[in-house]
């Protein structure tokens, strides 16, 4: 059954940042085996969804669900030499400062 390495963005996922709640998105890579590429978009976020970190750290109320998508995947050569293809979660703010307000200082 062909491998595929999977890119995962999650958006809306309200976390805790040290003691203050903010809502940040995600990438992630998960390599996953699957018979085609639905099945590994499917294999692939369900395997997020199921980190134990990832279920910890998340405090989205019902009415506001985080979601997550895939941007972008390949499948593997059979014959290559595996590395660790798994990242762990690059976190970004998802209300970066405008330009105009840079020059302030935080408070």
């Amino acid at each position: 059954m062909p491998e595929y390495l999977v890119e995962v963005r999650g958006r809306n996922f309200l976390v805790d940042v040290e003691g203050n709640l903010a809502t940040r998105g995600f990438l992630t890579h998960r390599v996953v085996e699957a018979p085609d590429p639905e099945a590994a978009e499917l294999a692939a976020v369900r395997k997020v969804r199921e980190t134990e970190r990832l279920r910890a750290l998340v405090r989205n109320p019902p009415e506001d669900p985080p979601t997550m998508e895939v941007t972008r995947m390949g499948e593997l050569d059979p014959g290559a030499p595996r590395q660790d293809l798994e990242t762990g979660f690059i976190w970004y703010d998802e209300s970066p400062r405008r330009w105009w307000q840079f020059w302030k200082r935080e408070a």
